[in-house]
């Protein structure tokens, strides 16, 4: 998962939480207000039956040579070039010999749970899977916690579009399950090594935010505002913030100094060091489930540090938009 503070800037550049607010007045306040609404404007009574597994998670695998901008998330398509799912993709690389795989595993934090249910039993296939979440060593989510405030924020935004959070869904009990994120006293420490202070970062971040919304903000916040009041909001939401959440340099231009950042390229250095030990201790398919925003970083380094080839990529649907 998203350390606490990336998950706000990342709300921050993408006007999640603008929107997250209003759609809470519009589901929770308005209805209090105007009882005869209310059936109409709760979330409960306009969402949508959920997808078979069958239907929810579509998965195909092609060959290694796509479109750069969208290996790790994309928008499917259909005849009509109608959005039709968010996906995320399951990248694999592979030693020379073919004796050592390692697949980056996009994860998303609100999804259908079809879709963790697909990657739980796929996470029971590998040697080992590395895992981030900004805790002391060894930190196990456990299945079914709550994940705090920032989970509270998560769940809730997940809940207006009908999806589900990730620390409810994911099974991090395995034997393959390994911790491979900074402790809190660490990534303090690579913070302050950078001179970075989540203040400067965040300021950063709103900062980028509004500089590519500046041109069509007016509008565009009356467009958010518009789709709280429809009938079927839930499906327009979703197709907005998946629209949103595919644009991966809105996720990590803000980070990107020209050296890196300590949330994002020192804690990607550290999983890379947890790999290595895993490799040397006789693992021969390995996966790392990081957060989208760090797989073009972690991808370099994989083909120039460990002379691995991009084998193959396996798209799986977190979001059905239809």
């Amino acid at each position: 998962m998203k350390h606490p503070i990336l998950s706000i800037f990342t709300i921050a550049q993408n006007r999640t939480l603008f929107v997250t607010i209003f759609t809470l007045l519009a589901l929770v306040v308005v209805p209090s207000l105007v009882p005869s609404l209310a059936f109409q404007t709760a979330f409960g009574a306009e969402a949508e039956s959920p997808a078979s597994s069958e239907e929810a998670v579509s998965e195909t695998t092609e060959s290694a040579e796509q479109d750069e901008e969208n290996i790790f998330v994309r928008l499917r398509q259909n005849d009509t070039g109608e959005d039709v799912a968010l996906e995320t993709s399951i990248l694999v690389f592979s030693s020379a010999d073919g004796g050592l795989k390692v697949s980056l595993v996009g994860a998303i934090h609100v999804a259908e749970k079809q879709y963790y249910d697909a990657l739980n039993e796929k996470f029971k296939t590998y040697d080992a899977v590395l895992y981030e979440v900004v805790a002391e060593k060894g930190a196990r989510p456990e299945k079914g916690s709550q994940g705090g405030f920032l989970g509270f924020l998560q769940r809730t935004f997940g809940t207006t579009l009908g999806l589900v959070h990730q620390i409810g869904s994911i099974d991090y009990s395995g034997e393959n399950m390994v911790h491979a994120d900074m402790t809190p006293e660490d990534f303090k420490k690579a913070m302050e090594a950078r001179e970075e202070s989540f203040l400067t970062m965040y300021a950063r971040s709103v900062g980028y935010g509004i500089a590519r919304t500046r041109p069509n903000n007016g509008n565009s916040n009356l467009q958010f505002l518009s789709l709280l009041f429809k009938r079927n909001k839930q499906k327009e939401l979703k197709r907005m913030f998946a629209k949103e959440m595919c644009d991966m340099d809105s996720s990590i231009e803000p980070f990107d100094s020209g050296d890196g950042s300590a949330i994002l390229t020192d804690r990607n250095e550290h999983a890379l060091a947890i790999l290595k030990e895993q490799i040397d201790a006789g693992k021969t398919n390995i996966a790392i489930f990081y957060g989208a925003a760090h797989l073009p970083h972690l991808a370099e380094k994989l083909e120039s540090d460990f002379g691995l080839t991009r084998e193959s990529v396996e798209w799986l649907s977190a979001w059905t938009l239809e």
